[in-house]
């Protein structure tokens, strides 16, 4: 059994819900829904806004070692339903 822990708007048409083992997302309103696998597991994923498409930021938990201003940005290319990193922090 699987517990939607964020909901995050990126639109009015585009949502994704996200828990501790699936990523699923509708760019479409909910017609369509994709899911992927949330390999982030125990990491914070947030939005992260972007000019075109469904931008996600994965920042380490309140339990990692790496430092708070850790994180990489994903942009879902919504054609291929595909992540493709986009971007660091320095940490």
């Amino acid at each position: 059994m699987f517990y939607v822990v964020a909901v995050i708007s990126e639109s009015a048409s585009s949502v994704v819900m996200v828990n501790n083992a699936v990523i699923d997302v509708t760019p479409d309103g909910g017609h369509q829904w994709y899911q992927y696998v949330n390999a982030a597991g125990d990491w914070t994923i947030a939005r992260h806004p972007v000019s075109d498409g469904i931008g996600l930021r994965v920042s380490p938990g309140p339990d990692k070692t790496l430092p708070k201003e850790s994180y990489a940005t994903y942009v879902l290319v919504v054609a291929q339903h595909k992540w493709q990193r986009t971007g660091q922090s320095g940490g």
